[in-house]
């Protein structure tokens, strides 16, 4: 229990005491700045389960957080934290580089449409006149999409049901999924508790994750969305979205890579998708996880605190 653990030594906890003495030093005299180790984690009568612990200083340069998951866990805390880091570095500078590059573009596109109305029907000029508008309004979506990943929008949160996210987010799919003969499940729990966040920028992260699931299948595929409540000693803790298709799956060495930003499986992606929900899932307070078997497919888990309305609304 917390009051069991609060003020202990760390050989309440875990086995390998001087390893983890020894990563603490480390952390704290800063040749560290996280590190991952596999321990034995002590239970209740001296039983023992084997885990993964992520030890990371602090910002206050005194206290170190401890992450505890299994083993199996695709992703370590560590991992994400470097994965922070590059989204905050990319998001900089994919800024400075779109306000540099988006005047010239507008300048070239002015300048084309000009030549292209002056010219003579059937002048062969004509169709690369096209091409280059074209190429200019392709690199300004992609602009576009530099802006949505530097500078995403701060959540407006409200308290809303999730059952009924999803099922707006289904409604406006499922037409799309019919073309590809791909069946769209849906599980919900019954009585779950609202949940606070801004509804569109979680419609907008399950949109994402659908879409690339229906990309995953070649034709008469399944995509079950199924919602949950997450229940750890007895309290309600969350509420756990999945997102499961049986398409080609990822390898896994690809999957610590696909929320990285501009890395993409596609031909034609540009790799900013996942990032985007990444972060999006992240400023509403959530984590976003994936489990892949490649050839047999992909579960994306997206996990929502609870945030109880204190109003009775």
């Amino acid at each position: 229990s917390e009051a069991e653990l609060s003020g202990a030594q760390l050989t309440t906890l875990f086995d390998k005491t001087d390893q983890v003495s020894e990563t603490i030093e480390h952390l704290i005299s800063g040749e560290d700045d996280h590190k991952t180790l596999d321990l034995k984690i002590k239970k209740r009568h001296n039983d023992t389960v084997d885990m993964s612990a992520t030890f990371q200083l602090m910002s206050d340069g005194k206290h170190i957080a401890c992450s505890i998951y299994p083993k199996e866990h695709s992703f370590s805390i560590g991992g994400q934290v470097e994965r922070i880091d590059r989204l905050a570095m990319l998001g900089e500078l994919s800024t400075g580089i779109a306000h540099e590059i988006r005047n010239p573009l507008a300048g070239i596109k002015s300048s084309a449409e000009v030549i292209g109305e002056s010219l003579s029907p059937g002048d062969f000029r004509a169709p690369l006149i096209e091409r280059v508008i074209r190429e200019v309004d392709r690199s300004n979506e992609l602009l576009k999409r530099f802006f949505d990943f530097a500078r995403p929008v701060k959540p407006n949160p409200e308290f809303c049901s999730i059952n009924e996210i999803i099922e707006a987010v289904a409604l406006l799919i499922d037409k799309r999924l019919n073309r590809k003969k791909i069946r769209l499940e849906r599980t919900y729990a019954e009585k779950l508790p609202q949940i606070y966040v801004d509804s569109a920028q979680i419609e907008q992260i399950l949109m994402n994750l659908i879409l690339n699931a229906a990309e995953a299948i070649e034709r008469d595929g399944k995509i079950a969305l199924r919602s949950r409540p997450v229940v750890k000693e007895g309290s309600l803790k969350g509420i756990l979205i999945e997102v499961q298709d049986n398409g080609c799956g990822i390898a896994p060495d690809n999957l610590e890579k696909i929320f990285n930003p501009f890395y993409t499986g596609k031909s034609k992606g540009v790799g900013l998708g996942l990032s985007i929900c990444m972060r999006l899932i992240r400023e509403n307070g959530g984590q976003l996880t994936v489990e892949s078997t490649q050839g047999e497919g992909s579960i994306f888990y997206l996990i929502i605190p609870v945030k109880y309305n204190l109003t009775g609304e």
